[in-house]
């Protein structure tokens, strides 16, 4: 896919239609780490062109090979080479950014690789071996038609895999020096994420036998959970492949990295909405137009980091994807949400505290809901109708809030039959369970 953004900008016409047929499995691949194996199509008309980059562990002799194979239906052209440079100021900085002429280029490579006469020729395979004692370094792959006249210079159209691997085994050979522990970080994470989600749902299974229902907050926390988990999951499963091959699954780290961003704006959505008191199917979550304004804004910055990370900033930088311009505002963004759900947390406690001072009487303990029992029973406290009929009148039950409930146990309720004129009875059964170990809605 950085091969395709490099063929747009070379060729001046896009034609129509092209932009909505690539653009969704760009931004797919947009959110895929490239493996170092890769293969692809390079179709330009420059002179010089950069295929990839690589950092080499510092183990000294034999830290890591390089291997490059090129092929060709037209032919390749007779003065094809390809030019290797490493990131130390004699070398790489002194040719990008810039603007020196191709032959000056060439002179500082590190290594030439080709060089025969390759013209009519529809292969090229070249390789060779890195060794790096001082520290890790980055090494950039680059191919070159130096000696053509700008004007006459003919489209390079070539299909290449190339294939970087560094020296160890299977936990750093195909990863990248500044990717290694990758494997081991996402075995880590996964094994600790699944295990807390067991005991989080077992838990929950057991709350929920006893209270018999429970409020919708505990579900998405472990639906949250649930998504870190398969995050993790899905990752360890395409770079332990990737430590086989250099590839990996890209199915399984898109699914990874997509549900990684979900539960990311999950949080957000979850601790503002606790914080002020929303249940999560309150209208306030899709009403509030600063709260919508917040998460379309993050969810479109967040497309948007990965987008320019991997088809605008430059393909020869090593820039963290939070350190471009739209990362940045995604951090910026974060921490909005975060300042937001400290004040909206800091206006509920000042509630409460002035509850618990005896500042406001409407409440008897914070959010609990109370439920309220009744039996119509007639004149004679017997419940209606009389027992030999047969039936007996169903208990009336009615959910409301604390704070209403604390006005029942001022007044009396008045209850009537259907089945007979109106008649007035008492308040029979008032149950306020305070038992913390239950959970009520």
């Amino acid at each position: 896919y950085q091969r395709r953004v490099r063929e747009i900008r070379d060729h001046a016409c896009i034609q129509r239609g092209w932009m909505m047929r690539r653009l969704l499995p760009m931004v797919l691949a947009a959110m895929v780490a490239l493996g170092k194996r890769e293969s692809g199509h390079l179709s330009t008309h420059e002179n010089w062109k950069l295929l990839d980059k690589f950092c080499f562990s510092a183990v000294g002799s034999h830290s890591g090979e390089i291997e490059l194979k090129i092929k060709s239906s037209t032919g390749l052209p007779q003065n094809l080479i390809v030019l290797l440079y490493d990131d130390q100021r004699s070398s790489w900085p002194k040719v990008w950014p810039s603007k020196v002429s191709c032959p000056e280029r060439q002179k500082y490579a590190r290594a030439t690789l080709g060089g025969e006469k390759t013209g009519g020729s529809h292969s090229l395979t070249v390789g060779t071996s890195i060794s790096e004692s001082i520290r890790p370094r980055w090494w950039y792959v680059v191919v070159s038609t130096c000696g053509t006249v700008a004007d006459l210079r003919p489209e390079l159209e070539i299909e290449y895999d190339l294939w970087f691997t560094n020296s160890g085994g299977w936990l750093d050979r195909e990863f990248s020096w500044d990717q290694q522990g990758l494997i081991q970080l996402y075995s880590v994470s996964f094994i600790l994420t699944t295990a807390w989600l067991a005991l989080y749902l077992a838990n929950l299974h057991q709350a929920h036998h006893s209270a018999r229902r429970l409020h919708s907050a505990p579900y998405v926390v472990g639906a949250m959970h649930g998504f870190l988990s398969f995050s993790f999951g899905a990752s360890l499963v395409h770079y332990s492949v990737y430590g086989s091959n250099g590839t990996g699954v890209v199915t399984a780290r898109i699914l990874g990295a997509i549900t990684h961003v979900i539960f990311q704006l999950g949080i957000v959505v979850f601790a503002i909405a606790m914080a002020k008191s929303w249940s999560i199917s309150n209208e306030g979550l899709r009403k509030d137009p600063k709260f919508s304004l917040l998460i379309g804004t993050l969810v479109a910055v967040e497309c948007l980091a990965y987008f320019w990370h991997w088809f605008i900033q430059d393909p020869a930088a090593f820039t963290y994807i939070f350190n471009t311009p739209p990362g940045l505002v995604v951090v910026v963004l974060r921490m909005v949400a975060l300042v937001w759900f400290g004040v909206e947390l800091h206006g509920i406690m000042q509630y409460y505290a002035a509850e618990s001072a005896g500042k406001r009487h409407d409440h008897i303990s914070g959010h609990r809901l109370v439920l309220l029992a009744s039996l119509d029973r007639d004149e004679h406290g017997r419940l209606w109708p009389h027992p030999g009929s047969g039936s007996y009148s169903r208990p009336r039950l009615s959910l409301c809030r604390d704070g209403r409930a604390a006005s029942v146990l001022e007044c009396r309720f008045e209850f009537s039959n259907i089945n007979r004129a109106p008649n007035v009875h008492h308040l029979d059964y008032l149950d306020i369970r305070r038992d913390s170990s239950h959970a009520y809605d």
